[in-house]
């Protein structure tokens, strides 16, 4: 019965994960830099001589789990649709579907 019960699977290490010692170094370039946007992984790389540097979007997300990075505000919908009463068919071809792209 011990071999029946329930057991998490969630896998015991990620391949991909970045270390704590490289987000160590991205949280603290951030820190040194505050008016600039995210790090360059190239710079690390100089910097700190790391084999493999992240990637800019592993930057990002590093800033954004550390909250120092903004999240950008959206934009509302520009107008609204509204659609009128479908027109029921009565013989073949009596509706037509259209694509109106706008323009000229």
């Amino acid at each position: 019965m011990e071999g029946l019960k329930e057991r998490s699977r969630a896998p015991l290490s990620v391949a991909g994960r970045t270390s704590a010692e490289v987000e160590r170094l991205i949280v603290g370039e951030k820190r040194l830099h505050v008016t600039g946007t995210k790090e360059d992984p190239a710079d690390l790389t100089v910097k700190y001589g790391l084999e493999r540097p992240p990637a800019v979007s592993t930057v990002g997300e590093v800033l954004k789990r550390h909250g120092m990075v903004d999240e950008r505000r959206r934009r509302g919908a520009v107008f609204k649709v509204e659609r009128g009463a479908l027109t029921v068919p009565e013989r073949s071809n009596h509706v037509l579907g259209v694509d109106f792209k706008g323009g000229s």
